[in-house]
């Protein structure tokens, strides 16, 4: 009986583990210096890693835009108020709806889903509208790609990406707040993630991401952790075994 005790004790506490690193959540934040009129660079990358307990996620980022049927790469900033795209000297400094539609992809080193992030609204005298709207739409990326190059080329077309992205689901707010927004999601996961301004009101959408976070899915150490939790219940069955084994008798 002990030893089905074990097992089960064992069996427990792997699951444990397993759910434990299935909920580990990893928060990036982005503050940077950039200011309205720093321009570097089109298609450039920035890097950033986040840690959760003893484990690390890299991530990846860039900023793009939809125009006229075809994808451009954009001059990523990081501003004090977070990511944002800037497509030329002239462009607004933010993701934005307006003329063109900005995105930034997100590229994880392992496949994530994306719980929640800042919106920083930001407007424009352009937008000719009083409310600084931040709706957005969120792709998710097929299975397979990787993250540390881009998945399409400056010039793609916008079907070709749209088709490397086949998920979608939308973040519609009625009022703007700093607060991490819940993106609900699901159990969507992938490596690669865009995050597009966007919305079904006809307002034209403007933000920086000033925060994302990410819930990672187990690593391959995990289930060696547990492969040991496993060994370790054997070992314990073969002991106990061995400690009823009948002793031999003496003769008088």
């Amino acid at each position: 009986m002990r030893v089905f005790i074990r097992l089960a004790t064992s069996l427990a506490l792997a699951t444990a583990s397993l759910g434990a690193a299935h909920a580990s959540t990893y928060v990036f934040d982005f503050q940077g210096t950039d200011n309205s009129t720093t321009l570097g660079t089109t298609g450039n990358a920035r890097l950033a890693s986040a840690t959760s307990g003893s484990t690390t996620l890299d991530l990846r980022a860039t900023a793009w835009n939809f125009s006229g049927g075809s994808t451009q790469a954009s001059y990523l900033g990081n501003y004090p108020l977070g990511l944002g795209a800037k497509n030329g000297a002239t462009d607004e400094h933010f993701v934005d709806s307006y003329g063109s539609t900005d995105f930034l992809l997100l590229q994880f080193s392992r496949p994530v889903t994306l719980s929640s992030a800042i919106f920083n609204a930001y407007g424009s005298p352009n937008f000719q509208q009083s409310l600084k709207d931040t709706d957005a739409n969120i792709l998710v990326g097929q299975p397979g790609m990787l993250w540390t190059a881009n998945p399409f080329s400056n010039g793609a077309s916008q079907a070709s990406v749209l088709g490397m992205f086949p998920t979608s689901f939308s973040s519609y707010v009625t009022s703007n707040s700093g607060n991490p927004r819940l993106l609900n999601s699901g159990n969507l996961r992938s490596t690669s993630w865009i995050i597009e301004a966007g919305g079904a009101d006809n307002l034209i959408d403007g933000f920086k991401i000033g925060q994302v976070t990410a819930s990672a899915v187990p690593e391959p150490g995990t289930w060696a952790l547990m492969i040991l939790g496993f060994g370790a219940v054997g070992a314990a069955t073969r002991s106990r075994r061995k400690a009823r084994a009948p002793r031999g008798s003496l003769a008088f």
